[in-house]
């Protein structure tokens, strides 16, 4: 299993649009073979500050979600949201048991 999470903050005026685009990405996203979770979350304190959280079965999978079609259309809009800052981490090895 290999997670990634991590923060985006964008923009807030852009934030129709960037909810949007982040809309179709998940719904395309979850539709892949090995993402387990996929997801972005908004920051209910700071404005246009986003969660980013995902789980992957492998970095195969990772790397075909990278080159799909609805993550270059994602990050050809992303490229207007005004992004301020980003910070995203890779976790690999991670073993998957239910804690609660």
């Amino acid at each position: 299993m290999i997670v990634i999470s991590g923060t985006i903050t964008m923009d807030p005026v852009h934030l129709d649009a960037i909810v949007t685009a982040v809309a179709t990405l998940e719904t395309a996203t979850t539709a892949e073979d090995g993402c387990a979770a996929y997801g972005f979350w908004q920051s209910t304190s700071i404005p246009g500050h986003f969660r980013v959280y995902e789980e992957w079965e492998s970095s195969e999978t990772i790397d075909a979600h990278i080159v799909s079609p609805h993550m270059a259309t994602f990050m050809g809009a992303a490229g207007g949201f005004g992004i301020s800052a980003m910070e995203i981490w890779r976790y690999d090895g991670a073993e998957r048991s239910k804690f609660m």
